[in-house]
């Protein structure tokens, strides 16, 4: 971890017995934790060293373990549905993978990703494996995300912005048509929400998509949302500009909190 990185940061050590230790907790893991403290903000927290140590004179090994905790700039933030769509100019078998530098994992995923999908078939028209219409995964992914620029949308309003704003960042129809098919019918319970969007730049400094295939045009696009009781005024975001030309690849997914 950068320790020049402005992050509020905190260090700290603990003792645990060897059958906590063994069974939640790994040196160098990547994993990290989120937890709520009593502000309501996020943090995460990591291990960084493990170091044994006699606890009597019978021989019980225990551990003092030393772990970071870090404010809500790298919280931890679970993306749900993500569906990544492949459009080559001819079918064709790609190997497809998501990096994960900063940790996290993939908790779901269609077909199955264990660590890669692995030469995959992609005709032109998006069919995958002649069975899948796009590559469907859900993870955790820990990473500066941004939630200073977005809308606020009115609960009855959400289709007809869903509809307009996918458009104009450049999705089509079967793919605005997917995302309102199974998002919609998930945002009910509150009167507004608020739309953090996630720009491709975004996403690929912290879940990279790795294609062994030249790419012409990468389309990504994350929304976190949170539910509003009130209206409220935010910075709208700038939509950049997106062609659809060549290869062209598109994702999108929800943060939902």
């Amino acid at each position: 971890m950068d320790q020049t990185d402005t992050t509020y940061q905190a260090w700290f050590t603990c003792n645990v017995f060897d059958s906590l230790l063994s069974f939640n907790i790994k040196e160098e893991e990547h994993e990290i934790f989120a937890f709520d403290d009593i502000w309501e903000k996020k943090f995460s927290l990591q291990c960084l060293e493990i170091e044994p140590y006699l606890l009597d004179r019978y021989g019980t090994i225990g551990y003092q373990v030393t772990f970071i905790a870090s404010s809500n700039d790298n919280y931890m933030a679970g993306v749900d549905k993500p569906n990544i769509y492949l459009y080559p100019t001819k079918k064709t078998r790609m190997t497809v993978s998501l990096d994960l530098p900063e940790g996290g994992k993939v908790t779901e995923s269609i077909p199955d990703y264990p660590k890669k999908w692995k030469n995959i078939r992609v005709k032109p028209d998006g069919t995958i494996n002649n069975k899948y219409d796009f590559l469907f995964y859900e993870a955790d992914l820990p990473g500066n995300w941004q939630y200073n620029e977005g809308w606020i949308i009115a609960q009855k309003e959400l289709k007809f912005f869903f509809e307009m704003n996918l458009r104009d960042y450049g999705f089509n129809k079967k793919e605005i048509a997917d995302f309102i098919e199974y998002w919609i019918p998930r945002l009910k319970d509150k009167p507004y929400y608020i739309m953090y969007p996630q720009h491709t730049a975004k996403i690929n400094s912290i879940v990279p998509l790795k294609i062994n295939k030249n790419v012409d045009s990468l389309l990504r696009l994350f929304y976190f949302i949170e539910g509003s009781d009130n209206n409220m005024s935010l910075k709208k975001t700038q939509i950049p500009d997106f062609k659809r030309n060549g290869f062209v690849v598109t994702e999108w997914g929800v943060s939902l909190e």
